[in-house]
C-alpha cells in the first residue's frame, strides 16, 4: 500500500534505510526532509486494525517545482526488492505530480540493478558528477545523471 509518509514513519525510515543503503541518510535527515516541502512516499503492507506498525518495503523522497521534479531518495528493503516496489513508488510520485514534466536524479556509477530499472521505465543519460558519492573507505564515486521527459 503506498501512502504519503509521515512523522509517525520516522523509526520505520531510518531502519529501512539502514537495511538498504550503503550510506544511510541520518535520524536527523529523515526527520528534516519529513519536515521540508519535499514530498515522501512510503510502501507500507496492509495491516489489520490496531497491529503494530509492520516494516516498511520501500520509500521515495520527490522535490518538486514547476515542471520539474527531483529524485532525492528511493530505497526498497533488500528483502522486497524486485517486487514492484519501486516501480509502484515512482508511479505513485507520477500521479501525484502531474505537473512535472522533466524527472531528474542521481545514482551510484557501481549501482547497476537502479540504472537498469530507471531505464527500463524510460530515465536516460544525461550527464556524470565526478566523486559525487562518498564510499565507505574514504573513496568517492561518480554519479550518473538521469532525466525523464514525458511524451
Amino acid at each position: 500500500m503506498i501512502r504519503p509518509a509521515t512523522a509517525a514513519d520516522l523509526d520505520a525510515l531510518l531502519d529501512l534505510e539502514q537495511a538498504a543503503q550503503r550510506r544511510p541518510w541520518s535520524r536527523t535527515q529523515l526527520s528534516s526532509l519529513l519536515d521540508s516541502p519535499a514530498l515522501c512516499w512510503v510502501d507500507a503492507p496492509v495491516q489489520a486494525a490496531g497491529a503494530r506498525a509492520a516494516a516498511l518495503q520501500g520509500w521515495l523522497a520527490v522535490h518538486a517545482a514547476a515542471d520539474e521534479a527531483e529524485i532525492l531518495n528511493l530505497a526498497v528493503h533488500p528483502a522486497a526488492r524486485r517486487q514492484g516496489h519501486a516501480q509502484a513508488l515512482l508511479a505513485a510520485a507520477r500521479a501525484a505530480l502531474p505537473q512535472a514534466r522533466h524527472w531528474f536524479l542521481e545514482v551510484r556509477a557501481s549501482n547497476h540493478a537502479a540504472q537498469a530499472l530507471y531505464g527500463r521505465l524510460g530515465f536516460a543519460p544525461q550527464g556524470r558528477r565526478p566523486a559525487y558519492y562518498r564510499n565507505g573507505e574514504g573513496g568517492r564515486e561518480d554519479a550518473l545523471c538521469l532525466r525523464w521527459q514525458a511524451p
